[in-house]
């Protein structure tokens, strides 16, 4: 559980109130475990560093208008994705999945990419002003409900967490270890109520 950081107030700037956050997370994870290695989030924070200076250098040399080849595959290709990601959200959703919450902020996401997109490449006059339209009216809207949805997601998973926690139920190999040391007890898949193998 990563909460309000104890005497966090004390710290005199920003840096010592970041490296006290750190502290804190970190011990969080000796407590009750980590599910995701550490070079995972360096890898990461890596990448987001190096793609700063990648921008600026594609801002510089990359040419304000260029012919593009197979422009219509590859505006329909992204379409049928985005589809693709819309559909298997609303069934993971519909059904309860675990993957709810990532497919709502991957749809999210590409409605956002798809917006810019459509915006920044449009052609001055009826065809930008359309672009701007379908953004603000439709893409954007339903890309910031995706995102709320997946917010909600995440919270309740906090929530969950948090009992989990109090429970004295840790992480041990990527697996829920409850504090006797036993794994986690399997949900049966019978809806009935029975034996995990009735019918």
């Amino acid at each position: 559980m990563t909460g309000p950081v104890p005497g966090a107030g004390t710290h005199p700037n920003p840096l010592s109130r970041l490296r006290g956050y750190g502290a804190h997370v970190r011990a969080q994870n000796d407590e009750y475990g980590r599910l995701i290695p550490w070079w995972v989030a360096r890898l990461f924070a890596v990448c987001a560093v190096l793609l700063i200076p990648w921008s600026a250098f594609l801002v510089l040399t990359l040419p304000g208008h260029t012919t593009a080849h197979a422009w219509n595959l590859a505006w329909a290709g992204f379409d049928v994705g985005m589809a693709v990601v819309l559909g298997a959200t609303a069934f993971a959703v519909v059904t309860r999945s675990v993957w709810s919450g990532p497919l709502a902020a991957a749809a999210g996401t590409m409605l956002l990419v798809d917006a810019w997109f459509d915006v920044t490449t449009s052609a001055p006059g009826a065809e930008q002003v359309q672009a701007i339209a379908m953004a603000v009216l439709v893409e954007i809207p339903l890309a910031l409900l995706l995102l709320a949805t997946a917010r909600h997601i995440g919270l309740v998973v906090v929530q969950a967490r948090r009992y989990l926690e109090a429970a004295d139920v840790h992480l041990v190999g990527g697996r829920l270890v409850g504090p006797d040391g036993a794994p986690a007890v399997r949900v049966s898949r019978s809806r009935g109520g029975g034996s995990p193998g009735g019918r």
